[in-house]
């Protein structure tokens, strides 16, 4: 059962223990799915996944459908679109979206 905490009352939803590296059966990505177009907004923290581990699990959800500006494309990929790139001492996140309307968080440095 997947364990998720909402963000807001009626919108936004935190899934825990998914690690999107290691891939979803088709029952675990089933659930995923039904949080996020139930919250509309799915945050992932932690994940440590490569441009290409991350645009396979946001095709699971549909097409992509790139930004038209490309110069905040990923380089690796033009299906990420970089929203933010914040670096301080303690931490390093990148927050992207691909495909649809969707976030997520990566601890571990760009991508």
């Amino acid at each position: 059962m997947l364990n998720t905490r909402a963000l807001s009352k009626g919108f936004g939803v935190e899934v825990e223990g998914v690690d999107l590296g290691n891939g979803l059966t088709d029952e675990l990505f089933a659930e995923v799915e039904k949080a996020f177009y139930a919250a509309q907004v799915l945050v992932l923290r932690a994940q440590s996944l490569t441009p290409a581990q991350f645009v396979a699990f946001a095709k699971r959800l549909g097409p992509p459908q790139p930004h038209v500006i490309d110069q905040f494309h990923h380089l690796e990929d033009p299906n990420i679109l970089i929203l933010l790139w914040r670096i301080t001492v303690l931490e390093t996140s990148v927050c992207a979206a691909a495909a649809q309307t969707m976030a997520a968080s990566f601890a571990n440095g760009p991508f």
